[in-house]
């Protein structure tokens, strides 16, 4: 494992992942898998963070922002599709 990251097993479905730069991982692994992700509050505003989780600036209209464009939408579907691993995947539609 890479020196900036701390792997403790809770229980037989529970993994905790500690990275030294404040962020933590709780993977669930019961009948459905769970993840958790959480930052120390030093992160708070850290102009690094953005991404799929919204960028921790305890301003949750922001969260839906689109990489490309920084603008901002209201629809889960259009910010998940901006998020493709593969353009061969066929957009989210709004439900």
């Amino acid at each position: 494992y890479p020196s900036n990251l701390i792997i403790q097993r809770q229980e037989t479905n529970f993994l905790d992942l500690y990275f030294t730069n404040g962020i933590r991982l709780k993977v669930h692994d019961q009948h459905q898998q769970t993840i958790i992700i959480q930052l120390d509050d030093n992160l708070i505003n850290d102009q690094s963070l953005s991404g799929l989780c919204g960028d921790y600036n305890q301003k949750p209209d922001d969260d839906f922002k689109i990489l490309t464009t920084g603008l901002i939408t209201n629809t889960p579907a259009d910010f998940g599709n901006q998020w493709k691993s593969s353009q061969s995947c066929p957009d989210a539609s709004i439900v």
